[in-house]
């Protein structure tokens, strides 16, 4: 797959809802698991260049991928200004690089990083980022896979979670979906309660926002906390 043509550079819309929700809940990190080349990852840290960011992806070339896209676009960037950040939570792991780097506007030397993962064992420490984002990556776990995966985003996160991924209620719908197109929904109401995520809100992506199956009948934005 060629990275830059097939995800860093068409538009998705659906990232403008990313962005609304981001700007709604201000996080002080974030970490996306399944970060392809990482444009939602460039995204937020443009409307907040202060922001701590990192991403993991299966695919090695997509990693590679992320890491010249931002070296390449880092002037489009803002510099960060240490007046605005808020007081929030601060992770023990956040905390350990404040106290060896000092918190400044040179922050940028540590802030950004990305490696090759899977979202079955996320290559990141326990409760260190303030939001875990995952966009079209559980569409592609299996039933024995699911709930691992849920554990596993939830170790690495301490506060806030977004899925963007694909759920309906029915039981009959979420089969049809796997017999036709290979993907997998689930009841994301019901399976996050199941691993303690509190608040769940599910948002339907509307079709305009993204048209064509199977997005516009199962496409939605869930967030919840821990």
């Amino acid at each position: 797959m060629d990275w830059v043509d097939g995800y860093w550079n068409p538009e998705h819309p659906h990232r403008e809802m990313i962005k609304g929700i981001l700007q709604k809940h201000r996080p002080g990190s974030m970490l996306e698991v399944g970060c392809g080349a990482g444009a939602n990852l460039f995204m937020a840290k443009r409307l907040y260049p202060e922001l701590k960011i990192a991403g993991c992806d299966i695919n090695a070339d997509a990693i590679a991928t992320a890491k010249s896209q931002f070296e390449v676009n880092k002037h489009l960037i803002g510099e960060y200004d240490a007046s605005k950040q808020t007081e929030q939570y601060i992770s023990p792991a956040e905390k350990i690089l404040q106290d060896r780097f000092g918190k400044s506007e040179k922050h940028k030397n540590y802030d950004i990083e990305f490696k090759v993962g899977n979202v079955l064992a996320i290559p990141f420490n326990g409760d260190s980022y303030d939001l875990v984002l995952t966009d079209a990556c559980l569409i592609y776990l299996g039933y024995g896979e699911i709930d691992r995966a849920l554990r596993e985003i939830r170790r690495v996160g301490f506060n806030k979670f977004m899925f963007v991924e694909f759920h309906s209620e029915s039981v009959a719908k979420r089969l049809g979906l796997k017999l036709t197109g290979g993907y997998y929904a689930y009841n994301y109401k019901k399976i996050l309660a199941e691993h303690h995520f509190k608040h769940i809100k599910i948002q339907k992506i509307p079709k305009r926002v993204w048209p064509g199956q199977p997005w516009q009948d199962f496409g939605f934005i869930i967030t919840c906390v821990r």
